[in-house]
């Protein structure tokens, strides 16, 4: 049972769950987590318990930590962001001119869509052939990365090609 007298950290954290189930609510008044459980929190808990088809004691019992637990990780689950896919296979390969296969797709996918950005004259042929056109987008990214420039993607290039998307991605 948590009451007044219960230690700050599992008071602190307990405001926590609550106010990410007040913002996960849309919530205009916020609990401030402080370790110390006042009326304010016991408010909160009171509201969580009458949502949640619980005897609005204000006070948490196992019943109530269960069920405020259970859904702060719905909301962090939900909040999380979404898995990444693996493409490149495993072992190492290396992609060039006249090789087809879904990973050249999404090579391509991907290169078009940064040519645009750049506003590039390149325009890569989404096809899952390394063609030409794959080839010069190719030896331009590792003009870009400051390698030598082959024309054949292999896994340190193609990572880095990932890299260099997701990071473009995180700072839009």
């Amino acid at each position: 049972m948590t009451s007044m007298r219960d230690n700050r950290a599992n008071v602190y954290e307990i405001q926590t769950y609550l106010r990410a189930i007040q913002m996960a609510r849309g919530d205009k008044t916020l609990i401030n987590p402080d370790g110390v459980f006042g009326k304010e929190t016991e408010e909160a808990v009171k509201n969580f318990q009458r949502e949640n088809n619980i005897i609005p004691t204000g006070r948490v019992n196992e019943e109530t930590w269960n069920k405020l637990y259970a859904k702060y990780l719905l909301i962090l689950k939900a909040a999380a962001p979404a898995a990444a896919v693996r493409i490149f296979p495993q072992e190492a390969v290396e992609f060039k001119i006249g090789d087809t296969s879904d990973e050249i797709y999404v090579l391509q996918v991907v290169l078009r869509r940064l040519d645009e950005e750049l506003n590039r004259p390149e325009n890569v042929t989404v096809s899952g052939t390394f063609d030409r056109e794959t080839e010069i987008a190719v030896k331009n990214l590792q003009r870009l990365f400051d390698v030598p420039r082959t024309g054949i993607v292999d896994k340190a290039l193609w990572n880095k090609f990932v890299e260099f998307n997701n990071v473009r991605h995180l700072y839009r």
